[in-house]
């Protein structure tokens, strides 16, 4: 059998001899054939040879009867070195089991055939080459098995392995084990406007800073090498930490921070700089888990919990989550059957231009009356709405219901109100929002101007291509478009100028506190004076003294809205509002006829 020469590339040949005769004439043969041959004549060096030269065969001349040989081939086989290096051996007639119980790979009878010496060593060569390609093999297998491919962390099933070790260490022991879960908060929007190809870039980074920020006794798993302060990618942009021998359990906040504070930094990505914050939770053994499972269900809970109260934050486990988990469900449950079942109602609240105290407008506030919960607050239930996707099908709803009822205000002589409607970020990034806006339009004979949408102060900061492109397509079409809750966010006014829009609203949180002419005063006169420098129409949310509203008339602010006026009411109920607002028009009409008269 021939063996192929590319499977001979530099092969290295160890001959351990005897001084037999036919020696010297094996050694040149198998020179001649393209193999490297290393001559020893001293058995006992062959250990320490082996391990520094590491050949890819051992030859051994096993022909003197004095069993050297086959005690050199034990020695070979009992070291580190040896003991997976192919050995030759060659030995006189009869002596081949004693051969392969030395540790023997094959046996060429002595004196060897030179073409039968060159086929074995050949075969064996490859044999060993072929044995050396499955091993890589099987450590790549083994690497896509246990590690990411995109960051080279751990993974999940090896993060899962080291803790089930760790947790039964910990039980002998009588140590506390800490398993951290970390989200990347608003990571999808990140994918979104930016695209996946540098979403990847951003976790590779992430990765890199997460291990920078650990003590090396924090770990998650072993690496290739060795056992080292690492940390695992569960997968998409979430990651794990598992901490050991804490001195305190405090010790896991600390950690929790130290991540945090890592992260604070921005990331240069396509020549632009991104922000990043995280949620962690954190659950520690025993108390909060005894096993794998439980440990990282707690750990998860707490995670939520930090998304919850706005992220870039970290939350240990309590058992009060997991009622609250529960119940969030429920309520999951309970808004997905209030949906299907079109039991979501409008309640209104007028919009009042400040210099002449008119009705101008109506703002359409979403309210959830539940035959059991009663109503639901907007704060609990909104934001779950926007984490589960709902409040796509409940936006487009709700645009639909507040047109239709501006529609029927301006057929029963109402033509004057414009309506203002709230859009959430993810309706904004619909493929088909502008379509179905227009489509609203076009069903229900609504002059465009009188629609106003209203979108979050973090819709407009984060100044992206498809909000701007929204945002552009609306104004094209006449819709108009403010910002709701300025203030609350970074506001940066040069943003607003970057953008289509009419209208600022400024945030209730402000106006408490301009009648005391403080640092309230003095910010929102200022954005009111810049606001209107951008051209832009300025809104007061949340009036509710006379004072509040004396300040805005002399700071002119165009209009405003708050309890000062009028709670939100459904639409049963405005049409008292709308008759007051009739007959106090005719009244300044009839006060301004008569004095023309006079």
């Amino acid at each position: 059998m021939s063996v192929p020469e590319e499977t001979m590339e530099n092969p290295h040949i160890l001959f351990l001899t005897s001084g037999s005769p036919w020696v010297l004439a094996a050694t040149r043969t198998l020179s001649d054939a393209g193999l490297k041959v290393e001559v020893l004549a001293n058995d006992a060096d062959l250990v320490s040879t082996l391990e520094s030269l590491r050949p890819d065969l051992l030859l051994i001349d096993a022909d003197s009867s004095d069993g050297e040989g086959f005690d050199a081939c034990k020695a070979a086989r009992r070291s580190s070195a040896g003991e997976n290096t192919p050995i030759l051996l060659v030995t006189e007639q009869g002596n081949t089991e004693r051969a392969y119980s030395a540790g023997a790979t094959d046996v060429v009878i002595s004196p060897p055939d030179p073409a039968i010496l060159i086929h074995r060593s050949r075969a064996l060569l490859a044999a060993a080459r072929a044995f050396q390609e499955v091993r890589k093999s099987r450590e790549s297998l083994e690497q896509l098995a246990y590690f990411d491919r995109l960051t080279a962390l751990p993974n999940r099933a090896m993060f899962r392995e080291l803790l089930g070790h760790e947790l039964a260490r910990g039980q002998r022991s009588q140590t506390p084990v800490a398993a951290l879960l970390l989200d990347i908060d608003r990571f999808k929007e990140i994918n979104e406007t930016r695209g996946y190809k540098l979403g990847d870039q951003l976790l590779e980074m992430v990765a890199a800073r997460l291990l920078q920020s650990l003590r090396k006794t924090d770990y998650v798993a072993r690496s290739a090498e060795d056992t080292g302060a690492q940390v695992a990618r569960q997968g998409g942009d979430e990651f794990a930490l598992l901490l050991t021998d804490l001195a305190q359990l405090d010790d896991a906040g600390r950690v929790a921070q130290r991540i945090l504070q890592s992260l604070v930094q921005p990331f240069v990505l396509g020549g632009e700089e991104i922000f990043v914050t995280a949620s962690i939770g954190i659950a520690i053994a025993p108390n909060d888990g005894s096993d794998v499972d439980s440990l990282l269900q707690s750990a998860e809970t707490a995670m939520y919990c930090a998304k919850r109260q706005g992220g870039n934050n970290f939350q240990f486990y309590a058992e009060s989550m997991n009622e609250a988990m529960v119940k969030r469900l429920e309520l999951e449950a309970n808004l997905r059957r209030s949906v299907e079942r079109d039991q979501l109602v409008l309640f209104y609240q007028p919009l009042i231009d400040i210099s002449n105290r008119q009705l101008v407008g109506m703002e359409a506030l979403l309210r959830w009356m539940h035959h059991d919960l009663g109503m639901v607050s907007p704060a609990e239930f909104i934001p779950l709405a926007e984490e589960t996707g709902l409040i796509v099908p409940i936006g487009r709803w709700v645009l639909r219901t507040a047109s239709r009822q501006l529609h029927r205000w301006h057929v029963d002589g109402f033509e004057w109100l414009r309506m203002a409607v709230n859009i959430a970020n993810r309706q904004l990034r619909e493929p088909d929002f502008v379509s179905d806006v227009q489509e609203i339009l076009d069903e229900t004979g609504l002059d465009p101007s009188r629609l106003e949408l209203e979108v979050t102060e973090t819709s407009v900061m984060k100044n992206d291509q498809k909000t701007l492109e929204a945002l552009q397509e609306l104004r094209k079409i006449g819709v108009r478009l403010a910002v709701d809750d300025f203030g609350t966010g970074h506001s940066v006014l040069t943003y607003l100028r970057d953008f289509p829009l009419n209208t600022l609203k400024i945030d209730r949180s402000f106006i408490n506190g301009v009648a005391t002419e403080g640092k309230d005063a003095a910010i929102t006169s200022a954005v009111i004076a810049m606001a209107h420098r951008l051209d832009l129409r300025v809104v007061a949310e949340g009036v509710e003294t006379e004072d509040q509203l004396s300040f805005l008339t002399r700071h002119d602010c165009d209009e405003c809205q708050g309890f000062l006026f009028s709670r939100p009411v459904p639409a049963s109920e405005i049409g008292e509002i709308l008759a007051d607002e009739i007959r106090s028009r005719r009244a300044r009409q009839s006060g301004k006829s008569q004095l023309k008269a006079g």
